[in-house]
């Protein structure tokens, strides 16, 4: 049996079945089959936070953002195969030391055309030009967990991600998006820089900043870790990805990894 759903869902899955935590597992009536008390720990995640200004001239994606002009974008495309849906909205990207002692780039920086009013574009369509800097921390320290609302089925599991439990990672941060933000203030901007929208000019000490990162950043859709490989107490797989204790039950998705990796996880999680 081949288990894939996800840092999130695998989890949650094993426990429904009696797999994982004994504690977890019993206090919902399910009847324990095998303890791993790893399932559902070792949770990381990428969290982003955003450098955003307005643009003074009308060349970014808020241009097609409309429903109307979004379906004029995507006609064209099919069409010729040119314009604004031809272009990811990431179309640049930056690995950066948060400061200079560190030994390799520790932030990564997404470019986008375009300034949303929130990391996910949830609130809509933004209402003017501008261009952002997405920046979040490659190995954050902090691990969280996942574990059980019930036993029903439909129910989402809770999450507890523990975002900055180690304050390096919310430093780290702070001193990325600090870099970020200088990035926007090079020369090669000046032309269609405008005013800074996020997090804006009135936040500049150390504690404004990590109080605009807490309040305003999000997940940037990276969990792993939760059905983690190893060989220590709170592993889930093996080497070969097979459940340790269990035969014929391998689960193979980014859950396994015991440490995120150092930029975006799609394409590890493929290789997996």
């Amino acid at each position: 049996v081949i288990l894939s759903s996800g840092a999130v869902n695998s989890p949650q899955i094993l426990m429904r079945s009696g797999i994982g935590d004994p504690e977890e597992i019993k206090k919902h009536g399910i009847q324990v089959n095998h303890e791993l008390k790893g399932v559902g720990k070792n949770l990381q995640d990428h969290f982003a936070v955003v450098s955003q200004f307005a643009c003074t001239q009308p060349v970014t994606l808020h241009r097609s953002a409309g429903f109307f002009s979004t379906m004029l974008a995507g006609a064209k495309y099919l069409i010729t195969g040119t314009g604004d849906a031809a272009n990811p909205p990431c179309v640049g990207g930056a690995f950066i030391k948060s400061q200079p002692e560190k030994e390799i780039p520790d932030i990564q920086i997404h470019y986008v055309s375009i300034a949303m009013q929130d990391v996910h574009g949830r609130e809509g369509v933004p209402l003017e030009h501008g261009f952002s800097n997405l920046v979040y921390l490659c190995r954050p320290q902090s691990r969280g967990h996942i574990t059980l609302k019930s036993s029903d089925p439909n129910d989402a599991p809770l999450m507890y991600p523990n975002y900055f439990s180690v304050e390096q990672d919310l430093i780290d941060t702070r001193n990325g998006l600090r870099e970020a933000r200088r990035v926007f203030m090079q020369p090669i901007f000046d032309e269609y820089r405008g005013k800074e929208i996020t997090p804006g000019t009135h936040v500049q000490s150390d504690q404004e900043i990590e109080e605009f990162i807490r309040s305003a950043g999000e997940t940037i859709y990276h969990p792993v870790g939760t059905c983690k490989m190893g060989n220590d107490e709170n592993s889930v797989v093996n080497n070969e990805l097979k459940v340790h204790g269990l035969q014929n039950l391998r689960i193979i998705d980014a859950s396994i990894m015991p440490n995120i990796t150092s930029g975006n996880t799609n394409a590890p999680t493929i290789m997996i």
